[in-house]
C-alpha cells in the first residue's frame, strides 16, 4: 500500500504550467518537472529502438599517423570522418587499426572514436589505448561504441610513441533488432536475492500493451544511462546511489525488469493521471517494497496524460519518510529530452537529469526551508523565491532542482553553494545523509 504522506512532482515541457496536484490525504502531492523553451539548452537525441535486421556497410582505409606525441603537446591525430546512418539501426560500431611493429622497439598508436554534437563539437565516445612496449603487445587497437545515435563521427589515430606511422583501418557496423522481440537476458520479476545490502534503486522498463518494445532493458541503454548518472554523482559528491544488481557469470550488472502493461498507452493517458495508473498497477502486481528500502526508476514507453510532462515522482512533503516512484515519460515531447540517454563515455544526458531530479524528490527534497526554495514551484529551487523572475539568466537554472528542463545532467550542478539540500549547515533533511547513497 502506498504511503500517503507523499507529494507527486512532475517535470513539464513547453507551454505547460507546473502542476502540483494534492493527493488524497496526509499531505500527499504529485509534482511535475517541466520543459519550457525559455530555459531549454538542448534537445534530446533519439534513442536506439532495435533494428531493421540489416547492418550498415563497413569501410576500410589506409592512413598515416602524425609524429609521436606521448604527452599530447600538439593534440594532433589522423582523422577520418564517417556517418552512422539513420537508415539502419546500429547496435554497435567497431573501428580497428593494425600496423607493422617494425623493429619492435617503439610502435604504440592509439585509436579513438569521436561524435559531433549538435553544436559542432567533437566528443570522444570510444577508445583503444592498449600499451605496446618493446616486444609486448600486438600492433593493433580496437574501439567500440554501443547503440550510437545517427550522425557524424570520426576515427582519430594518435601516435603515442611509434616510429611506424602507416596503418590500415577497418570500420564495421553491427545491426540491431527492431520492434518487440526481446534480447536474451530479459526478466519480468526482481532478481533475488539482492546482492546489494541496504536501500537501493531498481530499474523497470514499462511498455504499455500496444507500445513498441525497444528492448531498453536488455540492449544496455538503461544500464548505461543509470551508470552515467552515478558517475556524475561521484564527480559532484564522491558518492553514488546504491543500485540493485545481480551477478551475470561473475560480472555485476544492473537489475532491470521488463513489465508489459495491462492497458494501452491511450488508456493510461485517458485516466487523467497516468502516473497514478502506472504505479498503482505496479503495486498491485507486487512492486510494493518498503519505500525506505526500495526505490523504483520507471522508464515508461509512452506519454503521460499530457506530452509536455517529462517526469513525475512522489515527494514526502513532511520530510519524515521516503517516497518510492520516479517515472521518466519516454513518449513525452522532444523538448523534454527523455530519450537523450547518457553513457559512461559521453556523460549523463537530459534523460538522466529528469530521473535524478525525480529521485531527489523521493528523498523529500528540496525542503521549503531551503534558502532558494521556489515558492511558486514548490520543492524546487530558483533565485527569486517568489518564482516571479524565472528566466534563462537565473543562476539556479544550472542546479539539478531547478523547476524546468534546462541542461544535460553532465552540465548541471548539485546544490552549488551547499546551502539548500546537499551538505548544508541547517537542521533539515540533507541528501548527503540518504540511506540510498554510498561512498
Amino acid at each position: 500500500m502506498r504511503l500517503r504522506t507523499i507529494t507527486v512532482l512532475t517535470l513539464f515541457c513547453a507551454g505547460f504550467a507546473l502542476a502540483e496536484a494534492a493527493r488524497a490525504s496526509h499531505g500527499n502531492r504529485k509534482i511535475s518537472l517541466v520543459y519550457d523553451k525559455r530555459f531549454a539548452r538542448a534537445v534530446g537525441a533519439t534513442a536506439p529502438d532495435g533494428g531493421a535486421g540489416r547492418a550498415q556497410p563497413g569501410e576500410e582505409w589506409d592512413g598515416t599517423a602524425p609524429a609521436p606525441d606521448p604527452v599530447g603537446v600538439t593534440g594532433s591525430g589522423d582523422m577520418r570522418e564517417f556517418q552512422v546512418s539513420g537508415d539502419f539501426v546500429t547496435s554497435k560500431v567497431t573501428a580497428s587499426i593494425s600496423w607493422s611493429a617494425g623493429t619492435g622497439v617503439s610502435y604504440d598508436l592509439d585509436l579513438f572514436i569521436d561524435r559531433q554534437d549538435p553544436a559542432g563539437n567533437w566528443v570522444q565516445v570510444g577508445s583503444g589505448t592498449d600499451g605496446q612496449l618493446a616486444g609486448d603487445g600486438l600492433p593493433a587497437e580496437t574501439a567500440e561504441v554501443s547503440y550510437p545515435i545517427a550522425g557524424k563521427y570520426r576515427t582519430r589515430v594518435v601516435n603515442f610513441a611509434s616510429t611506424e606511422m602507416a596503418y590500415h583501418g577497418v570500420l564495421g557496423f553491427t545491426g540491431g533488432k527492431r520492434g518487440g522481440k526481446p534480447s536474451r537476458g530479459r526478466v519480468t520479476a526482481d532478481r533475488l536475492p539482492d546482492l546489494a545490502a541496504g536501500a537501493q534503486g531498481h530499474a523497470i522498463y514499462f511498455v504499455p500493451s500496444d507500445a513498441v518494445d525497444n528492448t531498453l532493458d536488455t540492449n544496455g541503454v538503461i544500464e548505461n544511462a543509470i551508470a552515467s548518472m552515478n558517475l556524475w554523482l561521484e564527480s559532484q559528491t564522491g558518492k553514488h546511489i546504491r543500485l540493485d544488481k545481480y551477478s551475470d557469470r561473475g560480472t555485476l550488472r544492473l537489475d532491470v525488469t521488463f513489465v508489459r502493461g495491462n492497458l494501452t498507452a491511450a488508456e493510461y493517458s485517458a485516466t487523467g493521471d497516468a502516473f497514478t495508473a502506472v504505479t498503482d498497477e505496479l503495486e498491485a502486481r507486487g512492486w510494493n517494497a518498503d519505500p525506505a528500502q526500495k526505490r523504483y526508476y520507471v522508464y515508461y514507453e509512452g506519454p503521460a496524460e499530457d506530452p509536455n510532462i517529462c517526469g513525475t515522482a512522489y515527494v514526502n512533503t513532511l520530510g519524515t519518510a521516503f517516497a518510492q516512484w520516479s517515472v521518466v515519460w519516454l513518449g513525452s515531447s522532444p523538448g523534454c529530452g527523455a530519450r537523450d540517454f547518457g553513457t559512461p563515455e559521453t556523460g549523463a544526458g537530459l534523460s538522466e537529469a529528469v530521473l535524478l531530479h525525480e529521485s531527489t524528490h523521493n528523498e523529500g527534497l528540496v525542503r521549503p526551508e531551503s534558502i532558494h526554495h521556489c515558492t511558486a514551484f514548490a520543492f524546487h529551487l530558483c533565485s527569486a523565491q517568489a518564482g516571479a523572475i524565472l528566466d534563462t539568466l537565473d543562476p539556479e537554472a544550472v542546479d539539478l532542482m531547478f523547476p524546468f528542463v534546462t541542461y544535460k545532467l553532465k552540465d548541471k550542478r548539485l546544490d552549488p553553494g551547499n546551502d539548500d539540500y546537499y551538505a548544508h549547515p541547517f537542521p533539515t533533511r540533507d541528501l548527503a545523509d540518504s540511506p540510498y547513497w554510498e561512498d
